[in-house]
């Protein structure tokens, strides 16, 4: 392969287009680790289809596509030759095997990241200190894409395994590591269990311990990750924790971002399942309509600079039957009427608020837009409106 490949750099001394993306991609192979030479390879193909998308034509984005990866090697071939050259030179010592220097943070960041990303980091540390492990010696099989990523939890023991051996050998006493290595496994295998019970007989009773374990893990890490950054400085005295943010951790904030944002969109759908669980479609309709008429409508008119004097008076007036069976109702149900919208969630307000306001400017607009009137303008004339003809537009809207 290597006769091949510098038969193929140059052909009669000039640019030779296939030599040219055949080194490329063999370099970058044999410069990193195999998983993430096919997720690079993958890229060109994917790079190609969104470019297709943004418009450009199959030629153009198949060469643009091929240049951008080809530049990604170029950019990263200094860090690969070096590689190359460490790992030749740890091939020729095959009778000296080198101690495994561990992925090094401080304790502090472990947990802060930890807790921050909803337990995503140690997936990224134990991803990291599998890289380290294969690094080490040259142990090509195996890949710390699936045992550091994906298959974490099950390759997490053969880890803490790896490093009680090194430990063993650099620290001599390895007890406090060996217990807290029990105690995290069994955490983790404790938040498993607990949140399977917790999904498939729907006893959310058990959600506080679940929470209680996932916030326990990463204090279990702290003595480990103590253990390892004494290791490191044992085998490798210049070796000091990590205090540049890597790449993979900008991955983890932006996936704890995304993440957040996904729970407190759930959050807010299920609270607004529960509250149309919990009524039926009339008393639904009776809630919503305080909301919009005494409140909602006042909140948007004062935001647009004017105050409403006599709208609510005049809803209290007109609704008078329907507040009182609300009343009686909510009182059998031992609520208040600030108890179903607690159940509603604030999201729900919220979603009430924006398609209530977006009705008004387009009615605003219809009614009262010219040439040379402006959004608030318009808005302001309509809450006018609005307030000075409460009785009929409350009529109206509830077909009263």
């Amino acid at each position: 392969m290597d006769s091949l490949k510098q038969n193929m750099k140059r052909i009669g001394g000039a640019f030779c287009l296939p030599a040219f993306v055949f080194n490329s991609f063999y370099l970058f192979y044999k410069g990193i680790r195999s998983d993430f030479f096919f997720i690079f390879f993958l890229l060109t193909p994917l790079l190609y289809y969104f470019l297709q998308k943004l418009g450009c034509s199959p030629a153009a984005s198949l060469a643009c596509a091929v240049l951008i990866v080809r530049l990604i090697c170029a950019l990263t071939a200094k860090k690969l030759l070096e590689q190359q050259r460490r790992e030749r030179e740890a091939a020729a010592d095959q009778s000296a095997p080198q101690p495994v220097c561990y992925f090094s943070v401080s304790c502090l960041r472990m947990v802060a990241f930890s807790v921050f990303s909803f337990n995503i980091y140690p997936i990224y540390l134990s991803y990291k200190n599998w890289q380290a492990v294969r690094n080490a010696n040259g142990e090509k099989h195996i890949v710390p894409f699936f045992r550091g990523l994906v298959f974490s939890p099950i390759y997490v023991f053969p880890l803490f395994w790896r490093m009680h051996k090194s430990f063993a050998e650099s620290l001599k006493k390895t007890l406090l590591f060996d217990v807290f290595a029990i105690l995290y496994i069994a955490v983790m295998i404790g938040a498993v269990i607990v949140h399977q019970l917790m999904i498939t007989q729907m006893n959310f009773r058990l959600f506080n311990l679940f929470m209680l374990l996932q916030i326990i893990k990463p204090v279990m890490l702290i003595p480990l990750q103590h253990a390892i950054n004494l290791h490191n400085r044992s085998v490798y005295p210049e070796s000091r924790p990590q205090k540049k943010l890597l790449a993979g951790e900008f991955v983890v904030i932006l996936l704890a971002i995304t993440m957040a944002g996904m729970i407190w969109y759930r959050t807010g759908r299920m609270s607004i399942r529960r509250f149309y669980r919990n009524f039926d479609w009339p008393t639904r309709n009776i809630i919503i309509n305080t909301y919009v008429f005494g409140e909602g409508y006042e909140k948007i008119c004062a935001d647009y600079g004017y105050e409403m004097k006599d709208y609510r008076k005049a809803f209290e007036r007109i609704y008078q039957k329907e507040l009182a069976d609300l009343t009686h109702t909510l009182q059998e149900k031992n609520m208040t009427l600030e108890d179903a919208w607690n159940l509603a969630g604030p999201r729900f307000k919220h979603i009430l608020s924006r398609r209530l306001e977006k009705d008004m400017t387009d009615l605003s607009r219809e009614m009262f837009g010219t040439k040379d009137s402006d959004t608030k303008q318009n808005m302001r004339h309509f809450c006018s409106f609005m307030d000075m003809s409460a009785d009929m537009v409350i009529r109206r809207q509830l077909r009263k």
